[in-house]
């Protein structure tokens, strides 16, 4: 007996519409790499080819065209009867992982009208670390940077600029920060992240500047703390800080542009964790990340 997946039945269907792997690819939230990898090895199970290729298209070999129809309303079955299962709010249990400073002062204020409803069920691990999903028993992840690990599941939620920020108090005493080089002259708060302290900050250019100061946590949001307290500056996301930008009580450095961006996603151990409810945590919080960058972007451009 053939051991087919879903995701491959959803990817041979997605390629024959597209014409085009690439095209694909995006619709069922792969990348082109990975999506040539599984369709050849879904021909392997098979025995035989399901597209023609040339070098621009890809057409449906005739086996293919017997078989597709018979997978899209199979998959058609299986969809309906997931959507017959309860997933309202009145069943939603979650275990959710988010990095300390993004789950405390902006996760939490998406969270806390869901957690008023009844039967909404949340586990919630606040921590600068990669969990273990299988060790914390994670149901999915929030998590910032390049997902490299090849056998998690991965939604990209947004792109997420980073800004160097200090108080307007410190900046009076201080000096702006009118070039990269002038960071070198300042109080750099730094935090531990992957067991590893943050200190050298990486430019937009590839390039990294070793940075130095009088405190490294392991808790992001301490940082965050003390460069409330006027002690220093700190290189963060703009997300983690958002409620501080819009607020006034943290200026964004002009040189914040220098600095190299980074990405946001929703991490999950495997596809199979993957149901109706995590596809709508995904979208609420593409949402909900975008309405906030939207609301910080005036403050961003320099």
């Amino acid at each position: 007996m053939l051991n087919i997946s879903t995701s491959e039945i959803r990817l041979a269907l997605a390629i024959a519409k597209a014409g085009q792997i690439a095209k694909a690819s995006e619709q069922v939230e792969m990348s082109v790499a990975s999506a040539s990898v599984a369709l050849k090895r879904l021909e392997q199970k098979l025995g035989f080819a399901l597209f023609i290729r040339n070098t621009r298209n890809l057409r449906p070999t005739q086996d293919a065209e017997r078989l597709l129809p018979m997978w899209e309303h199979a998959l058609e079955t299986l969809t309906d009867s997931v959507n017959q299962v309860d997933v309202s709010a009145k069943s939603i249990s979650l275990r959710i992982a988010a990095p300390s400073d993004l789950g405390r002062n902006l996760l939490l204020d998406w969270l806390s009208p869901r957690l008023q409803a009844d039967g909404y069920h949340l586990s919630l691990s606040l921590a600068d670390r990669v969990v273990d999903f299988y060790h914390d028993g994670i149901d999915c992840a929030v998590r910032y940077g390049d997902q490299a690990d090849s056998s998690e599941i991965a939604f990209k939620l947004c792109d997420v600029p980073t800004v160097v920020c200090g108080t307007p108090q410190y900046f009076e005493r201080h000096g702006v920060l009118s070039t990269v080089a002038d960071v070198a002259r300042h109080n750099c708060l730094t935090y531990i992240r992957a067991g590893q302290p943050q200190l050298r900050w990486k430019l937009s250019n590839g390039s990294t500047l070793a940075v130095q100061g009088n405190l490294v946590v392991d808790d992001a949001e301490v940082t965050t703390r003390v460069m409330l307290k006027g002690i220093g500056i700190a290189k963060r996301s703009a997300l983690d800080l958002s409620e501080h930008i819009l607020s006034k009580d943290l200026v964004v450095a002009p040189i914040s542009g220098e600095f190299s961006s980074t990405e946001l996603w929703l991490v999950m151990p495997s596809r199979e964790v993957i149901n109706p409810v995590i596809l709508k945590l995904r979208d609420d919080l593409r949402e909900f990340f975008n309405e906030q960058l939207q609301k910080l972007r005036p403050f961003l451009e320099t």
